[in-house]
């Protein structure tokens, strides 16, 4: 069998197109970054230790790319009085919620256009 055909280099092929694609639809955004926040849309106020696991991510990755976002105005960590872990939010005054909505809908398109193509 020729490579060209061979399984692992056609899903090689399909995700190189995928990352192009994706680079050129929503350069400000890694595709962690986009779990991460689309996590965060769907629930906001998640539990940075709940996030972790919706984010497939570990403590450490999680707080680290938490850290660059938020430095970034990209999210809001808040931390309970109570002393409960750490809750994480979307909006703030930075960014409106209207850019997260284009996030996800760019990011859908992207997606949706690469399963129409595999």
């Amino acid at each position: 069998m020729e490579l060209k055909n061979e399984a692992f280099h056609l899903l090689r092929q399909l995700f190189q197109q995928h990352t192009a694609r994706w680079q050129l639809e929503l350069p400000d955004l890694t595709k962690p970054q986009y779990a991460v926040m689309r996590s965060i849309a769907e629930h906001p106020g998640i539990e940075q230790v709940t996030l972790t696991e919706a984010a497939v991510s570990t403590k450490a990755t999680l707080a680290e790319m938490l850290s660059r976002m938020e430095s970034r105005g990209l999210v809001r960590r808040e931390h309970d009085p109570a002393g409960q872990t750490p809750s994480v939010c979307l909006f703030n005054r930075r960014r409106p919620k209207r850019y997260w909505q284009a996030q996800c809908r760019w990011g859908n398109a992207v997606d949706e256009e690469f399963f129409r193509s595999a």
